[in-house]
């Protein structure tokens, strides 16, 4: 697929973003999170579990400390890990990713809205693994 092909000048490019972003921002930048995050799906894609999950983890962490471990995006992030950890077998891990996005989206839109849904749906399929 592309994205495999193109996972060195792109790992490339986040090392001297993420020098230049830590001078300036420091671990304050939602784009340097962003960054992570676009690595991590790279090695997602690769099957490099080990990789995406470092990555999806230093993108949760920034996400965290500047929006908040309940914001919208956040659930994003924890969603993305758990599906990480859900092709790289750790369902257990996977579950607990899930548990708060779900708890995230049913507090900003409420249980009945088609994201929670989908994401509470993703859950359960974890469940039965």
């Amino acid at each position: 697929m592309v994205l495999s092909n193109c996972i060195e000048p792109a790992l490339s490019a986040m090392e001297i973003y993420e020098k230049q972003s830590l001078l300036t921002a420091g671990e304050t930048d939602l784009n340097l999170a962003t960054a992570y995050v676009n690595c991590a799906e790279l090695y997602q894609e690769r099957k490099d579990y080990e990789n995406a999950i470092a990555f999806f983890t230093k993108a949760l962490s920034i996400e965290q400390r500047i929006l908040g471990e309940f914001h919208v995006n956040t659930a994003s992030s924890y969603l993305s890990m758990a599906s990480v950890l859900q092709e790289a077998q750790d369902f257990e891990e996977a579950q607990n990713m899930f548990e708060k996005a779900v708890h995230i989206y049913e507090d900003e839109y409420g249980p009945d809205h088609e994201i929670t849904k989908d994401v509470r749906s993703r859950y359960l399929d974890n469940l039965a693994k």
